[in-house]
């Protein structure tokens, strides 16, 4: 995973260094195939990198389903009270779309698109922040985009 804002590097990840720089909250988290890894079937399981009070930044990273009946999320924005994160093959794998939570309060962030996630496929996935503005990505198509509601971390 690499985050960018312009041509600065925020933070890259290196899977031959194990999980450093990644937090950890629930779940089994470890390092398979040079990829960081959840295998338990607990659900809000979160990988964290990288500094809140990141803005307008370019998230970039490979990610594989490996069973199950989801797709995957991608946390775009995380702070007190709120987040914001792409669901791709959410809803029962059905659908992709944002949505973000507020202080217990949760909505989508724009339309879903019909992108479901393939087993044992990787994907190319690339989440654009701009300010509110949100794009994701899966293999340069477009399957996510949307404007975070006012009192986005």
């Amino acid at each position: 995973m690499v985050v960018r804002h312009g041509e600065t590097v925020l933070f890259q990840s290196d899977s031959a260094k194990g999980r450093r720089g990644w937090r950890t909250d629930g779940g089994k988290w470890g390092v398979a195939d040079g990829a960081l890894r959840q295998t338990s079937e607990q659900g809000c399981c979160l990988a964290l990198a990288g500094d809140p009070s990141w803005t307008d930044y370019t998230l970039t990273l490979k990610a594989r389903k490996i069973s199950g009946r989801e797709g995957f999320l991608i946390l775009v924005h995380r702070g007190d009270g709120c987040h914001t994160w792409c669901n791709l093959g959410g809803w029962g794998n059905s659908s992709t779309g944002l949505e973000q939570q507020m202080d217990g309060d949760k909505q989508d962030v724009g339309p879903h698109s019909d992108f479901n996630v393939e087993t044992g496929r990787w994907y190319d996935l690339r989440i654009e922040a701009q300010g509110t503005h949100l794009k994701a990505f899966a293999d340069n198509r477009l399957v996510a985009e949307g404007d975070e509601r006012p009192g986005q971390p």
